[in-house]
């Protein structure tokens, strides 16, 4: 395995957006290390889907069988050769579920996944740093995918407002408290920095490539970013959600770092 370039580790990894980002980390060298319930269904989606050869596979994936909600199998996840990893990729959603609810019709098979993953996530780095037999001292920066609809300027098109402010609260209630916690970490300079990624509405469609992928961010006081405004769009591609991951929030994290950015086409 190469160490030359920054170490990752990807929570989610299975989902189409931290599947995509890892696939492509994987052909540009990195070594990764990624936690699944299922280790064969992630091989499996690399050589499919992503037409990863199991040889690349072996020689830079680290895959470890657990549970996001145990600090155990998130510590072992985040230490490559006695040293933390440099980067973390934290996919983690949980799935809409139907309820008879006029208030909030939909829900989610795990209705704090994103909350209980990111709290696991900290302790484990927290309790790594705090390890005198992990070499090193730097602690990783970590990028979480979050969604629209959460930024303190108008980022959702008014046709979208019902989906967004009606069936999608219990998604959004965990995205939100997931976001604090990184912001709340990154202020008590637990982690070195933090992109929170706001996709708008995903879609299982073709990837139409980032030039087709409009960007704005805001940082931590609302300062709004590059253009007019918050980006606003229907739609965007799981898949250019990971390559967008992969080529800003991985290859260029020092300009990317510290920034809420929302993404649609």
């Amino acid at each position: 395995m190469s160490y030359e370039k920054p170490t990752l580790a990807i929570f989610g990894s299975t989902g189409v957006c931290a599947s995509q980002a890892l696939a492509l980390a994987l052909r540009d060298g990195y070594t990764v290390t990624a936690l699944v319930r299922t280790p064969e269904r992630l091989r499996k989606l690399l050589s499919e889907t992503h037409s990863i050869d199991s040889s690349l596979v072996d020689r830079n994936l680290i895959i470890v069988q657990g549970n996001v909600k145990t600090i155990a199998d998130m510590k072992k996840t985040l230490v490559i050769n006695n040293r933390m990893v440099d980067l973390i990729v934290c996919g983690i959603g949980g799935a809409p579920q139907f309820q008879m609810n006029l208030k909030t019709p939909f829900t989610l098979d795990d209705p704090q996944i994103c909350e209980s993953a990111i709290k696991t996530l900290l302790e484990a780095i927290k309790e790594l740093s705090a390890d005198r037999s992990i070499t090193g001292t730097k602690k990783p920066a970590i990028t979480v995918i979050s969604t629209t609809g959460l930024s303190k300027t108008r980022d959702v098109p008014l046709v979208l407002y019902p989906l967004y402010y009606w069936t999608l609260t219990v998604l959004h209630i965990d995205k939100k408290i997931m976001e604090d916690l990184v912001i709340d970490a990154a202020s008590a300079n637990e982690i070195s920095n933090f992109t929170i990624v706001r996709p708008t509405l995903l879609t299982k469609g073709r990837a139409k490539g980032l030039d087709n992928v409009k960007q704005e961010w805001e940082l931590l006081n609302g300062e709004k970013g590059d253009g007019p405004g918050p980006t606003m769009g229907y739609s965007i591609s799981r898949s250019d959600v990971g390559t967008w991951i992969f080529e800003k929030a991985i290859k260029e994290i020092q300009v990317w770092g510290d920034r809420c950015v929302s993404l649609a086409y």
